[in-house]
């Protein structure tokens, strides 16, 4: 997610949503500059973090004790992170775009399905074309901490959980910024081309050298077949 974020800064929207397409380069001078700011954003993490969870790194803005300080300043996550500060009653914490992401919303959907061999296939249908609905999205969103993906939405009845002031910031973020896909949670790439990314990234993490990272993104690109 941090690298992508760092690509996005980078290259902006249209030459980002070109790395999943073909049409921008792997190899470009872009691509190495986002690579080289990486490498550096990486100097300031928490020593922990691949020990941790995405909630356990959220944890760390969390003071322990009233008056304490937060173990960490900021942290750049999905909005799932403000359904987990509700959660846990913290509202002690400002948003903003990721530096260099204003304008742009990275998007994906969880979604709902219906087995094949679904036992009570109309009882599931009726379930999910409930959670389509405005009135059905304006239920569960508020407490998932996401925006709705159904622009009707964005009124719960005056009894029922209200969007926090981070939702409805971000509902209007959705309806004016230029949506782009998010590889690692799937909108992206295939399953196959981001388990590659991932493990060149792992690496860079361990042993952080951009050209070997750059070259191994040009290959998973090649090997999924997007790029030539």
């Amino acid at each position: 997610m941090l690298l992508e974020d760092v690509l996005l800064a980078q290259l902006g929207a249209d030459k980002f949503k070109g790395l999943w397409t073909g049409s921008t380069d792997w190899a470009s001078a872009d691509v190495t500059t986002a690579l080289t700011t990486y490498a550096k954003v990486l100097t300031y993490v928490n020593t922990d973090h691949s020990s941790l969870s995405w909630d356990q790194a959220a944890d760390y803005l969390i003071p322990a004790s009233a008056g304490a300080q937060p173990k960490a300043a900021m942290t750049i996550m999905g909005d799932w992170a403000a359904g987990e500060f509700d959660n846990k009653k913290f509202t002690d914490y400002g948003y903003a775009a990721a530096p260099g992401g204003t304008g742009i919303y990275q998007a994906l959907a969880d979604s709902f399905g219906l087995p094949t061999k679904a036992a009570h296939k109309d009882g599931v249908k009726k379930f999910l074309t409930l959670l389509g609905s405005a009135a059905g999205q304006d239920i569960f969103n508020p407490y998932k901490g996401s925006v709705p993906a159904n622009t009707q939405a964005g009124n719960p009845p005056a009894d029922a959980k209200q969007y926090s002031t981070y939702q409805k910031w971000a509902m209007g973020e959705w309806k004016g910024d230029t949506i782009v896909p998010s590889m690692e949670h799937g909108a992206a790439a295939a399953p196959s081309w981001k388990g590659a990314i991932e493990t060149a990234v792992t690496s860079f993490v361990a042993t952080p050298d951009v050209p070997t990272l750059q070259s191994a993104l040009v290959a998973a690109c090649k090997d999924a077949k997007v790029c030539k």
